[in-house]
């Protein structure tokens, strides 16, 4: 699927100061870089910011706490010793010893620096993603104190060196943003960059000097570090559970988050738990968020800081700075985690849902206990060699409504298709029929799409990409006016390994552009077959339309590779001037755009100078053709002008007729002259002339010998680079050669030797009546007479063969 709107690209870059960079919540995260600058200067923000709102009432978390000014009083004295909670098996958090050496200061906020030890940290290699949100305590006066979250990690240094956020950061965002509501951000995430500390720190590899901050785990491992200057990243990380690696729908999703910062994972575990629901969440439980549920699953996952009443505080960090969200909060299982000296990371799998994430901000991500996310249900059935897949997942309303990812049921709809044909790449087809029903306060309304898909190396990728399209058009409201729901999403796909492609090779006018009904001829090969195949169409072209301009035909196929073009084409032909679209009209454009195995003929006439001559009122004309075949180019040339006009329009029989025209062009044109009668199919060379330039126009004229019949005269300037073959054809009748023979019968012969009606008329009193009449048959007829003496004459009314044709009278005595 390609022109996707992502879901990062909706804000700034991760290089922006007023965001800094993203990062995915709770997901194991590569040993190392894990941190921001921005962080650190958002700490100290949303600090001032904390302290101004804060009134004993606000909500805090439990337990006995140390806020930044009480942290560095006491660090005063020198390190403090203390210990982290997360859980490393199953649900069950254990403490890991730390020493928090140093707060690292910002310009907008402040981070802790500490440094984690013991078994589990050698084991590993360092800090784990997964582990960010664990709770951070030290232990002052006999008691503990917790202090923050872990949330930030090194890479390729030794030990256990992190950041871990400030408690307070973290218990502002539950009385700054009230659960459901949106507000001001109370601080910007920390930027990428070099932080030097004021006060080294020693550590049992050596005394730390400067951290660097980067904006995500890849930029980090593009850094060096040393045991004087630690490299950290965002410690969360993003899990993509039922899709193999390697996908094309996959590595879409995994790019999608990726530039949060956290790292991306295939996950363990299925998104929706039927089984025995995980322990009461506690400081250090794991956790995710998950955005689709089902054999196909995305989701971010990390640790629990602190449960306070009905909200949970998770991450430490912001999954994507996102903001008010709705997405699914649920316990997780920890499966085991990846020892790395570079990235370590937890196996966490999803359970049983908790509650919603209602917030995420810059130093953490709120979950509301108890509630339920709002989610709309995607089917997805494919077929392929005999086997099925049948599927049933739910997708969070909320990526739909803030265009964060709209596009994700298809994706889980390609994944199932990989998943089934269960291999690399299969070049074949595949017909689909996508259905997404969405509705408002006006009414339900269903996107419906049949289609067919053809590709020389993979199929699976297309079963997706109506649903794609769709989403993507419904979920963009460029007026403000739309509030549409997704209600369902099903994909229904059959999947044949025989390609259905096809290629164009020529196309045809055959009796030139002109006003009126165009016969359209467009020559193809099949894929697989040498055989030249063709099919027809009508292009209506408008009375006054400009018959300079050019002609296209375009595959539906590229059409749908550009979501702009299918989704937005028919919004810009109602003209900045018309009234926003209703949703019912954003529906009835998609369900009009062309199918991928459609072809678009159209002409578009010349300039705005060649309308405005000819006061047309219409520039573009199209009809969309159906076809068993997704052709894999489009073909655009200039329809070449081409006047004829002859010198008489009747002719004797056997006589000529001379014609004469030109051909809009700068140089010479070869033009040839053919004669086409009313009984022959395909018309016959008379003679090639050459259409000489003269002031812009080429000129021609030629003469057409031996007129037999009535006849079309074409002529046709041959199809040059960029250009179809002009023509231009004019009628010339020929009249009946009639003569009158014998007496007793009198003997009609008509050349040409067609059939049809003669009339005998007799002349009398100077006038010429009707006397008898005689049939015809091949040119030839007899009449009786009555016995006297007539001066007669016969008369042929004319037919396609021939126009009326007039005997010289004869007189003749009949016994």
């Amino acid at each position: 699927m390609q022109h996707i709107r992502h879901v990062l690209d909706a804000h700034p870059a991760s290089g922006d100061p007023a965001r800094g960079p993203r990062r995915e919540a709770g997901m194991p995260r590569p040993h190392g870089l894990r941190t921001t600058a921005p962080l650190i200067a958002l700490l100290a923000l949303a600090a001032v910011l904390l302290l101004a709102l804060a009134p004993a009432a606000l909500a805090a978390p439990p337990g006995p706490t140390m806020d930044l000014t009480q942290l560095g009083a006491a660090l005063q004295s020198g390190p403090l010793d203390g210990y982290l909670l997360t859980t490393m098996s199953g649900t069950t958090p254990e403490k890991i010893p730390l020493q928090v050496q140093s707060l690292v200061e910002y310009s907008d906020g402040t981070l802790i620096l500490f440094e984690a030890s013991g078994p589990v940290i050698d084991k590993l290699g360092g800090i784990a993603a997964g582990m960010s949100g664990s709770p951070v305590y030290v232990t002052v006066g006999g008691s503990d104190y917790l202090v923050g979250a872990l949330s930030y990690g090194d890479i390729f240094t030794r030990g256990g060196t992190g950041l871990a956020t400030p408690i307070e950061y973290m218990s502002a965002i539950e009385t700054t943003y009230p659960v459901g509501a949106a507000g001001a951000h109370t601080a910007a995430t920390p930027q990428p960059g070099a932080y030097k500390l004021t006060t080294p720190v020693a550590t049992d590899t050596g005394a730390v000097r400067k951290v660097v901050i980067a904006k995500s785990v890849a930029a980090g491992q593009q850094l060096s570090s040393s045991s004087d200057q630690p490299v950290v990243a965002p410690l969360g990380i993003i899990e993509i559970g039922g899709a193999r690696p390697g996908s094309k729908a996959y590595d879409r999703v995994a790019a999608k988050f990726a530039s949060t910062g956290m790292l991306v994972r295939p996950a363990s575990g299925d998104g929706t738990w039927a089984g025995a629901p995980t322990p009461s969440l506690e400081p250090g439980s794991p956790c995710a968020i998950l955005f689709s549920q089902g054999a196909v699953w995305v989701g971010a996952a990390g640790t629990v800081t602190y449960v306070d009443g009905a909200s949970a505080m998770i991450f430490g960090h912001p999954f994507d700075q996102l903001g008010a969200i709705d997405a699914a909060f649920t316990g997780g299982y920890v499966d085991g985690a990846w020892p790395s000296n570079i990235e370590p990371y937890k196996l966490i799998a999803p359970r049983d849902v908790k509650g919603t994430c209602v917030q995420d901000r810059a130093w953490g991500v709120e979950a509301h206990l108890g509630g339920a996310p709002s989610l709309f249900p995607v089917h997805t059935t494919v077929h392929y060699d005999g086997r099925s897949i049948d599927d049933s997942s739910a997708v969070d309303q909320w990526l739909f409504t803030s265009q964060a990812y709209p596009e994700l049921p298809a994706d889980i709809a390609s994944e199932l298709a990989y998943r089934l044909i269960d291999q690399s790449g299969l070049p074949g087809s595949v017909t689909t029929r996508t259905t997404v029903v969405v509705s408002d306060s006006t009414g339900s309304y269903t996107v419906q799409r049949d289609d067919l898909w053809s590709d020389s190396y993979d199929v699976s990728y297309d079963v997706g990409s109506d649903a794609a399209t769709a989403l993507d058009g419904l979920s963009a409201n460029p007026d403000g006016t739309l509030a549409p729901h997704i209600d369902s999403v099903t994909v229904q796909a059959d999947i044949s390994s025989a390609q259905r492609s096809a290629r164009i090779a020529a196309v045809d006018l055959p009796e030139g552009l002109h006003t009126g009904a165009n016969r359209i001829v467009v020559s193809y090969y099949a894929y697989g077959s040498s055989t030249l195949q063709t099919l027809t169409a009508t292009l209506d072209v408008p009375a006054g339309m400009p018959l300079t301009g050019r002609l296209s035909v375009t595959p539906g196929s590229y059409t749908e590779d550009d979501f702009m073009d299918l989704t937005f084409a028919a919004r810009a032909t109602r003209g900045a001037t018309a009234a926003p679209e209703t949703l019912a009209e954003v529906v009835a454009d998609l369900n009009a755009a062309p199918r991928n195995s459609d072809l678009v003929v159209s002409y578009s006439a010349g300039g705005d100078d060649a309308l405005a001559e000819v006061g047309a009122t219409s520039d573009n004309a199209s009809v969309t053709v159906p076809t068993d075949y997704v052709f894999s180019e489009p073909f655009y040339a200039s329809a070449t002008l081409v006047t004829l006009k002859a010198q008489q329009r009747a002719v004797n029989y056997g006589g000529s007729v001379h014609v004469s025209g030109f051909v809009d062009s700068s140089s010479d044109v070869p033009v040839d002259i053919y004669r086409r009668e009313t009984s022959q199919a395909d018309p016959v060379l008379v003679t090639t002339v050459t259409a000489h330039a003269v002031q812009g126009r080429a000129v021609f004229s030629a003469v057409v010998p031996r007129m037999r019949r009535t006849a079309d005269i074409l002529a046709v300037a041959s199809a040059g680079d960029g250009t179809v073959a002009g023509r231009a054809k004019v009628r010339v009748a020929v009249r009946a050669q009639v003569r009158l023979s014998g007496g007793a019968p009198l003997s009609i012969r008509v050349r040409p030797a067609t059939s049809g009606t003669a009339v005998v008329q007799r002349k009398s009193g100077g006038r010429w009546v009707d006397f008898r009449s005689a049939r015809i048959v091949d040119g030839a007829g007899t009449v009786r007479l009555p016995a006297g003496t007539w001066t007669v004459r016969a008369r042929f009314p004319g037919n396609a063969d021939c126009a009326s044709g007039m005997s010289q009278p004869v007189t003749v005595t009949v016994h």
